[in-house]
């Protein structure tokens, strides 16, 4: 793993953990992950990545808590590294963009299974 990539990961869990304590903010991001997904970009996990959302959703609303911390700040990190525009391939560059976010959260989905 090159240095670059480790820093990412490590910002993406210190940010997942954040956002895993404030459940406001879990629903900001949820709900802007729900609304990307059903723009287009990641045909082959987006139905499983929705699942995920929803898992989480339930998570924050009280109605599923049976979730571990590390798949928790998991799904957090990989919902977090899909909204951000500005990521390791920025989403403006068509096809690769959206590719590198598909493949983080194909990668975060196989680790939750």
């Amino acid at each position: 793993m090159t240095g670059a990539l480790a820093a990412l990961l490590a910002q993406l869990r210190a940010k997942a953990e954040n956002v895993a304590r404030d459940p406001a903010a879990a629903k900001t991001l949820l709900d802007a992950a729900v609304n990307k997904a059903k723009s287009g970009g990641i045909d082959r996990v987006r139905a499983d990545f929705l699942d995920m959302v929803r898992m989480l959703k339930a998570y924050f609303q009280g109605d599923y808590r049976r979730i571990p911390w590390t798949t928790l700040v998991m799904a957090l990190g990989g919902a977090l590294y899909f909204v951000n525009p500005l990521d390791l391939i920025p989403d403006f560059l068509v096809g690769p963009g959206l590719l590198d976010d598909a493949t983080v959260i194909a990668l975060c989905l196989r680790g939750l299974r």
